[in-house]
């Protein structure tokens, strides 16, 4: 048994929870595009917007691949790179 006051476990469950979000639910997007959930599924539906389904109600969205979706829609001004 360790002698620490924290165990293994609750040591690398701090460490992932603290990991920025690979996915994202469909409220989370929406809300961070500032658009309705409906046109976010018309986006998906459509192909323009990639979805991972992890069960018959669980869908999820890669942020990096949405985030590369709004870039490409950008026109004029300065493009932001990060």
């Amino acid at each position: 048994m360790p002698t620490s006051k924290h165990s293994f476990r609750s040591v690398q469950h701090r460490t992932l929870s603290n990991a920025a979000p690979i996915y994202a639910t469909r409220a989370q997007i929406a809300e961070r595009y500032s658009i309705s959930k409906r046109h976010l599924d018309y986006l998906i539906k459509d192909g323009v917007i990639p979805s991972v389904r992890l069960g018959k109600r669980c869908l999820r969205i890669p942020i990096v691949q949405a985030d590369a979706y709004l870039e490409s829609l950008q026109t004029g001004g300065i493009k932001i790179r990060r």
